[in-house]
């Protein structure tokens, strides 16, 4: 809506329900909760070169109770074309059903084992964002250029223990794991995406990031990969349009698992013929994913996931709209 010429307004809502049942992880019961969320955003230009947006989510959750997750941007245009911002935003991630409601034990008429518990009210994760970015856009070079750096503070992140003792267990068990609010991190980084039209039928986008994370625990340091880098391109042959995606990223690690994923470079071509019959229109491609070789999502020093990596492959896809 545009309750005033220079003023713009956004108003959602929603209702939701999450039911889950797993008897091995989360005992016998069937947990369910209603989520109500109320959002609005606000966009006022008191100036040419100034815009203002502002936005606010109000959210109730089963289990977080009530949050309101604020954002807050200035825009400064000081000539067409050009454009900077400083924004400021909080956000919360609610615990899930198995970080709350877990309950995964082993029993039997001597010996009693708990392996996962939540005996703790968990509250939500936190994040504290501040961004300062810049954007240039040229319509008669068809370039745009969006460039942002930023500061994460993260609070109250939910991570497994396995320190705590389960009251009646084996007193010589070393596997039972509890989740709980333990940590805090830090984040530093930036990024840019470039986006090119070279044409009616070509364009090219490419993105880098670089992140810098200080937190409590191995994982939590590494868990963002220090360097990423994506390349997508797309031409218009005629009736042909081809397309290359490639892949990097740096090291990094899974939290909760301790796993490392080494480095990586993947490539992904697309090559597709649209058509239309009648009144059925369609499209057949050839699809080539990681074809500089396989790779894999954990260390490949550890045997356990040693049979997980991706492998080259190709295949034809089809596609019919009726």
């Amino acid at each position: 809506s545009r309750p005033l010429p220079d003023l713009r307004t956004v108003w959602t809502a929603e209702a939701r329900l999450d039911r889950a049942h797993s008897a091995s992880l989360a005992g016998p019961d069937t947990h369910q909760g209603a989520i109500y969320r109320l959002s609005g955003s606000l966009e006022w230009s008191p100036a040419d070169a100034w815009v203002l947006h502002a936005g606010a989510m109000l959210e109730k959750h089963y289990y977080a109770g009530t949050r309101l997750s604020p954002r807050l941007a200035v825009n400064w245009l000081p000539v067409e074309g050009h454009s900077f911002r400083l924004g400021a935003s909080r956000a919360y991630r609610s615990p899930t059903f198995i970080e709350q409601e877990s309950d995964f034990k082993l029993t039997g008429p001597f010996y009693f084992d708990q392996i996962l518990l939540s005996p703790f009210k968990l509250d939500p994760e936190r994040m504290d964002s501040v961004e300062l970015g810049y954007l240039f856009h040229s319509k008669p070079l068809g370039l745009d250029l969006d460039v942002r750096l930023f500061h994460n503070r993260l609070e109250k992140i939910i991570d497994i223990d396995t320190g705590f003792v389960v009251p009646g267990e084996n007193p010589d068990s070393i596997s039972n794991v509890v989740f709980a609010n333990l940590y805090e991190a830090r984040q530093w980084g930036g990024e840019y995406q470039l986006r090119w039209q070279a044409g009616k039928g070509s364009w090219l986008t490419l993105s880098q990031s670089w992140a810098q994370t200080r937190g409590d625990t191995p994982d939590i340091r590494g868990s963002a990969p220090a360097f990423n880098l994506s390349l997508l391109a797309s031409h218009d042959f005629g009736p042909f349009t081809g397309s290359i995606g490639y892949y990097k990223n740096a090291k990094m690690r899974w939290i909760n698992s301790g796993a490392r994923a080494p480095a990586r470079d993947r490539l992904d071509l697309r090559l597709s013929y649209p058509f239309k019959r009648a009144a059925v229109r369609g499209e057949i491609a050839l699809v080539g994913q990681s074809v500089l070789g396989d790779y894999n999502e954990w260390d490949y020093d550890d045997p356990a996931f040693t049979d997980l990596a991706f492998d080259p492959r190709v295949f034809v896809s089809l596609k019919l709209h009726f």
